[in-house]
């Protein structure tokens, strides 16, 4: 019976206890959490409203510098995972360089299966009326 879990015992006062004890920590989490959003998302609020001029300038350019920030962080990771696997730096150059056309490629493909596809459904459903007509006769 020691190796047993709370909510393994069968005894009622166990599983409240257990019970109880969860409550105690989603309910100090939830009070935690608003006391730190109040403090957080206050100040933002107050901005937003008081000057929505800067606060779009510093909406938009953290945006820009967050997404540039996330790509030279890939590129940077991905070229000393090269340099890690034990490629030259031509040998990088040449993948760096030929990455962004396979990609655009791949797009290129996906736009003109997605393409097709559209259009066979639309021709299917423009003459569905005329398929039942036949298929009726």
């Amino acid at each position: 019976m020691h190796g047993r879990t709370p909510f393994e015992k069968s005894r009622i006062v166990d599983r409240l206890r257990a019970v109880g004890t969860l409550c105690l920590f989603v309910l100090a989490s939830a009070f935690v959490s608003a006391l730190l959003m109040d403090v957080v998302v206050s100040p933002i609020a107050l901005l937003a409203v008081g000057d929505k001029p800067l606060f779009n300038v510093i909406v938009t350019w953290s945006i820009r510098l967050g997404i540039a920030g996330a790509l030279v962080y890939l590129f940077v990771r991905r070229i000393y995972a090269l340099r890690r696997d034990g490629h030259s730096g031509a040998e990088i150059a040449i993948h760096m360089s030929l990455r962004p056309l396979r990609a655009a490629g791949l797009v290129l493909s996906l736009l003109v299966v997605s393409t097709t596809v559209i259009a066979i459904i639309y021709v299917l459903f423009s003459y569905n009326y005329y398929f039942i007509y036949k298929l009726s006769n």
